[in-house]
């Protein structure tokens, strides 16, 4: 494999990050990074931004926000045009790489020629001792993020997490890009998912890590629906779960969330993240039902549009 990474960094109204993220790319070591800017319909103020930063020839301007599914989509498409050898890397711009984790994957991923896809171990800034090593499926499609590095050497997992992902080309080419029903959320899933299916090793190099500033505790209404929805589409479409079964476990666990919100108010040790706990509570239960809603309708893509699963 060419000692080379193509890139794609992923923008929707994020313009700093993604600049960010470009320059830490650049800045690699060990290897040679080129790096694509795909942006998904940002404000004018922030494509200007882009522009004035970017050589024309690495930012692919989209006409309407695609999702991380479409989005990585197009920029791996331009990269298989013009180098269809190369491993390609997809980042998002909130996610911290050091100058040596581009090449740190890429070296893992050139050493294990059955390897279809690595991811690093991702920590999350806002809780340093809270850590994402992978992500296990079990046998009825249900996930759960690794919160421990299981080896000292790079080991499979059931998926990884879309934050920073390097693909081999051969393998990408062999199952599809990003299945778009998704827009947003269980798209990386689905794609490793697919690839295990088709034979490939979805692996964690342990000895890499990335950054991740986003607070998990405090996440935007939109991905209540998305997590919801998109729970319904992959489980019953690769793992023969009935709605009924998806919605009896997705029911429990907004119910989990509603028992943790009562205990934050009742015990005094916890009353200062009530607030929060209710939000996330209500939340949960807004996405849960128009997320199930729009599964029954076979409503798929972006929010609110239907397309068949």
């Amino acid at each position: 494999m060419e000692q080379r990474v193509h890139a794609v960094v992923l923008n929707y109204n994020q313009g700093d990050a993604a600049l960010r993220a470009y320059a830490e790319l650049r800045r690699s070591r060990g290897i040679e990074v080129d790096v694509l800017v795909v942006d998904c319909a940002s404000a004018a103020a922030e494509r200007d931004a882009l522009r004035g930063r970017i050589p024309a020839e690495r930012l692919l301007l989209l006409d309407q926000n695609l999702g991380y599914a479409g989005g990585m989509n197009a920029g791996i498409h331009f990269w298989l045009e013009r180098a269809p050898e190369v491993a390609i890397l997809l980042v998002t711009p909130d996610a911290r790489l050091a100058d040596d984790a581009a090449h740190g994957l890429w070296r893992e991923l050139a050493s294990h020629p059955n390897t279809g896809v690595v991811g690093p171990v991702v920590v999350y800034q806002d809780q340093p001792r809270r850590i994402g090593a992978g992500v296990q499926i079990d046998e009825r499609g249900r996930v759960s993020r690794l919160s421990e590095i299981r080896a000292a050497t790079t080991y499979e997992v059931g998926s990884l997490d879309g934050c920073c992902l390097l693909l081999r080309p051969e393998a990408i080419r062999a199952v599809g890009g990003f299945d778009e029903a998704y827009f947003l959320y269980f798209e990386e899933t689905d794609l490793c998912h697919r690839l295990r299916a088709a034979g490939w090793q979805v692996c964690v190099v342990p000895d890499v890590f990335i950054g991740h500033p986003k607070s998990h505790s405090s996440a935007a209404p939109h991905v209540y629906y998305y997590m919801a929805r998109n729970t319904y589409l992959f489980r019953t479409r690769h793992f023969g779960v009935s709605t009924w079964r998806a919605g009896l476990d997705l029911a429990r666990s907004t119910l989990h969330l509603t028992g943790i919100a009562l205990a934050a108010s009742v015990l005094p040790q916890h009353w200062h993240q009530a607030r929060d706990r209710w939000r996330n509570c209500a939340l949960q239960w807004r996405g849960a039902w128009a997320g199930t809603r729009d599964h029954l309708k076979r409503r798929y893509g972006a929010q609110g549009r239907t397309a068949a699963a």
